[in-house]
């Protein structure tokens, strides 16, 4: 009689999914990977999922969760009790919060960039966010393609940010800044000598205060 596989629970195949994907990225990743982090058989995976594709969702599924937690905890930390913030401050929370579980977790990024909101965790959370919003004054049909419009952001200058560029080593970039001249690219040159640096941290917090700020209500 074959032995009968080791059992696992549904939160330590996410958890360590997320440190396969940590380690070797989503080419890397695999259900039999997922089995030797895990120390048991593949099959036991399939207790949980019917395939690879499911338990990817399982990961976007922990990145909101994370994300949702991360935005009451703090309401609660700053007020000393749960806060009332406008749709602004509703619809900004979430994407900080995203922003820091991926640069932690880089390889992560284009999987939550992609992965489209199809699961009842991603969907429901969601309808909370459009749903405070509504509450806050903005209404639905705004706040959902707004909500997109975030998540491509922070999902993209994430990208940028963690430079993991495809196809090989990107050319040195302050080499690059140091042979421009005020002939061959007169703008580029006047920005950086005005005092033009590469901060993260400031221009996602620009980019995304300007696109709530002038986003149209309807």
């Amino acid at each position: 009689m074959a032995p009968t596989p080791a059992r696992i629970s549904r939160e330590q195949a996410v958890e360590a999914a997320f440190v396969v994907l940590d380690r070797d990225g989503l080419d890397g990743f695999s259900m039999r990977a997922l089995g030797r982090e895990l120390g048991v058989d593949a099959m036991a995976v399939y207790h949980h999922v019917p395939n690879k594709a499911a338990l990817i969702d399982l990961v976007v599924d922990e990145v909101w969760l994370m994300a949702a937690r991360g935005g009451s905890e703090r309401d609660v930390a700053e007020t000393g009790q749960a806060a009332e913030p406008r749709w602004q401050e509703i619809i900004a929370a979430p994407m900080r919060t995203i922003r820091r579980i991926l640069l932690a977790h880089p390889n992560l990024a284009p999987i939550v960039g992609t992965r489209p909101a199809s699961t009842p965790t991603v969907l429901g959370l969601l309808e909370h966010i459009v749903g405070e919003c509504a509450g806050a004054g903005l209404p639905p049909a705004s706040a959902l393609p707004l909500v997109d419009c975030l998540v491509a952001f922070t999902v993209g200058k994430v990208l940028a940010e963690v430079r993991q560029p495809m196809g090989g080593p990107a050319p040195d970039q302050e080499a690059i800044a140091a042979g421009l001249t005020p002939a061959g690219f007169p703008h580029i040159v006047a920005a950086l000598q005005s005092g033009y640096s590469w901060s993260p941290n400031e221009q996602f917090e620009r980019g995304l205060s300007a696109l709530i700020d002038g986003w149209d209500r309807g």
